[in-house]
Order: C-alpha cells, then structure tokens, then sequence
C-alpha cells in the first residue's frame, strides 16, 4: 500500500469530519423556534404615565419576563425547545376600527416566517360593530398565518364578550388554528395584580397579573403541545 494515499485518504476524512461537524453545528445554531405575539394591551402595551403605567410589555404584569408572552417563551424553553426569538405586537387600534386599520407589513411578514402565532385580539371590539370586526379578524389570520408547519393559536377575549368569541373560534379554526379560551381566568383567586406603585389606576387592574399571565401561557403552551404531537392542520 503507497503511504502517500494512505495518508492522503486519512486527511480527506478528516476534511470531510470537520466539514460534517461545522454543518451540524451551524444547524444547530439556526434550529429552534421563533414566536410572534399580536394582540392588545394584555400582549403588549408602552409606558402610559396617565394611568401610571411605566412597562412596555404585557399590561399588569410586572416584567416582561412575567407577562404571557414571556411566560410563553420560557415554558417553551423549559420544556426542552430552542426560541431563537419573539416579537409582540400591539394592534388594539385593529379592535376598535377594524375596517379603517390595516395591519403593519412588517408584523404580517414577521408573522408568516415564524413557527408559532398566538393572536390575542377581541377586548375591545365595540359591541356595535362585530360584524366589521368579523371579517378583518378572518382577513388577519389568512394574513398572519405561519407559513409551511407552523402553528396558529387564537386566544378568546379575557373580559369574556360571547359575541366577539363566536367570531373568533370559528375563524381560528377555519385557518388552521387552535381555538384558546381563557375568558374563565379572570374568575380565578390572585389572577389579578395587587393594588400598588403603576398598579393602582382601575383599568390596569383589570388585566391579568403575573398568576393570570401564567395561566394563560400554560394555556397556550399545552394547545401548541397538542398540535405539534399531532398531524399538521391542512393549509387551504
């Protein structure tokens, strides 16, 4: 046997091993999922000092770390998933003029490149014009919707509103979606923050707390669970 070629094979094995390795690690480096949020005050809302409210993330909660979609992020993590990133978005203008609003392009495009889109809307949608809100919600979610596998989760309003949650599910599951109620946790011992310092205007107190904000991401956490384990929804 010529040594040469001998020698030669081994560092061409070598080469290719490497080769093999900084593939799999640049993988590795982009695998993971990325989360985008759209939806009112509860997904995200800034520094109001009127209602002294000084956060810019999910109302009532005491940190970004705290609110759902946070709370989201880390569960996910927790339960052994990469997040390579998360956005929130705040579209509650969307709720009270649904017709007039046009979502960003920057948010839709966000929304469609990522693995999961958790929709939060429908608080504030004035009684008297769920039948605009109806149609724009369904526009959103056809505009919204993760591209190839990836999963649309529709939360029902917080405060409740029956009318605004019969538009909602069907139209989360029309798209693909999976259908997240969470009207029962306002309901719910300690869901609510403590009257305090940026806690005190009425308004504020209204929104989940850190204990509410948990729940609601378990919520959202265990539908996606769900989803995932399961065959991918058919994308029309």
């Amino acid at each position: 046997m010529n040594p040469q070629n001998t020698s030669f094979r081994a560092r061409t094995a070598l080469v290719a091993a490497a080769l093999a390795v900084a593939c799999a690690a640049a993988g590795a480096a982009t695998d993971g999922l990325s989360v985008v949020f759209i939806g009112n005050s509860i997904t995200r809302h800034g520094p109001a000092p009127a209602i002294q409210w000084t956060g810019d993330w999910g109302m009532a909660a005491s940190s970004k770390q705290t609110d759902y979609a946070g709370q989201v992020v880390r569960r996910l993590q927790d339960a052994g998933h990469a997040v390579n990133g998360s956005k929130a978005f705040n579209i509650a203008a969307f709720e009270k003029k649904p017709l007039e609003v046009k979502p960003p392009a920057e948010m839709l495009q966000a929304a469609r490149a990522s693995d999961v889109v958790v929709i939060e809307l429908g608080d504030n949608v004035d009684a008297r014009r769920v039948d605009d809100f109806a149609p724009a919600y369904a526009r959103l979610l056809e505009q919204a919707r993760p591209a190839g596998k990836g999963r649309l989760l529709c939360l029902s309003t917080w405060w409740k509103t029956d009318a605004v949650d019969a538009v909602i599910k069907p139209a989360c599951e029309k798209a693909g979606g999976s259908y997240v109620p969470i009207g029962d946790i306002q309901s719910l011992p300690g869901t609510h923050p403590s009257k305090g310092p940026g806690f005190s205007d009425p308004g504020v107190l209204r929104h989940p707390g850190d204990a509410g904000m948990a729940e609601i991401a378990a919520r959202l956490v265990a539908a996606w669970q769900k989803t995932a384990d399961s065959t991918p929804p058919r994308r029309p």
